[in-house]
């Protein structure tokens, strides 16, 4: 039934040669803001006349297949562009995990060595019965760590 309308033909020629000049309108407003991937560039009016020429000799279901192709492979690259994203992502959220879990560890050894002088000076203080000095001592770690009761 499509193929009895005569102009058929016509229409879809100005489709494609529209399709082409919309392109090379997408290329240079693209090329404007510095937007285009290596190797690719705007096609000269010529260029894009005998594209959109190529484009409407080609039969409506081979357009239709190289369409569909052509979306395959940009949903593919979005599709490997948001897994590479994600591993990133993962891979950062990793090392501030390492990080983090290391700088307590490191809190933890300064706060047992701190506590292991602390033993050693009232020890020492015990040992020489220096009860004033244990008195002025506990009052220090009082002070400095009014939640822990002494």
């Amino acid at each position: 039934m499509a193929q009895d309308n005569p102009f058929l033909s016509l229409f879809e020629s100005m489709g494609t040669g529209m399709e082409a000049g919309a392109e090379r309108r997408s290329l240079m407003q693209r090329a404007e803001r510095g937007q285009l991937e290596p190797g690719e560039e705007v096609p000269g009016l010529g260029r894009t006349i005998l594209k959109g020429i190529t484009r409407a000799a080609t039969p409506a279901n081979t357009r239709l297949a190289q369409d569909q192709l052509k979306l395959q492979a940009a949903n593919y690259a979005l599709q490997n562009s948001i897994r590479e994203k994600e591993y990133n992502l993962r891979q950062q959220n990793q090392i501030l995990d390492e990080a983090e879990y290391s700088a307590k560890l490191q809190q933890s050894i300064d706060d047992n060595m701190g506590f292991r002088t602390a033993n050693e000076e009232i020890l020492r203080m015990l040992d020489s019965e220096d009860i004033d000095g244990i008195r002025a001592f506990l009052s220090l770690i009082h002070i400095s760590e009014p939640t822990r009761p002494y």
